[in-house]
């Protein structure tokens, strides 16, 4: 089975958390990035290229990508999505994740307050259930220097 050993569920992807916080702490050397439509965005590859630290391999791919290859599959790899329902899709195609940790899930119609920074439609807090269910650790630092929040 594949498996992947840290996942990061947060609408900016790359940012100053992730940056100086949580590649440091997993030692990650790899962020692959699994989002269709980032995927297929020539500009929008380039300005995540830019905010990404030069010391670390980017990988910007789909969901299928992701199905096809082996190689994203390391220890030295994080991977970041932008929603829940990419966790799903990952779990449904037998990718176990060993840790999720959810950053931020921004606000928006038909959303409600979960946790800090973090508001869920409700098929988002299906989603959300059916990790529980899995073995996957659910996490919800905005950092690795906080008491870390098990969900």
């Amino acid at each position: 089975m594949k498996k992947i050993k840290i996942c990061r569920c947060d609408d900016r992807l790359i940012h100053g958390q992730v940056n100086y916080k949580w590649l440091e702490y997993y030692r990650v050397k790899k962020i692959i990035i699994i989002n269709k439509k980032i995927a297929n965005d020539v500009i929008e590859k380039g300005i995540i290229r830019l905010a990404t630290p030069k010391n670390i391999d980017l990988e910007i791919i789909d969901e299928q990508e992701l199905l096809k290859n082996d190689d994203f599959f390391d220890e030295e790899s994080l991977v970041l999505v932008k929603e829940l329902k990419t966790i799903e899709f990952l779990l449904e195609n037998s990718i176990e994740i060993e840790i999720l940790n959810i950053g931020r899930i921004p606000t928006g119609i038909g959303r409600t307050i979960f946790k800090n920074n973090i508001y869920l439609s409700e098929e988002e807090k299906i989603i959300l259930e059916r990790i529980r269910q899995t073995e996957t650790k659910i996490i919800c630092n905005s950092t690795p220097e906080e008491e870390e929040e098990l969900l």
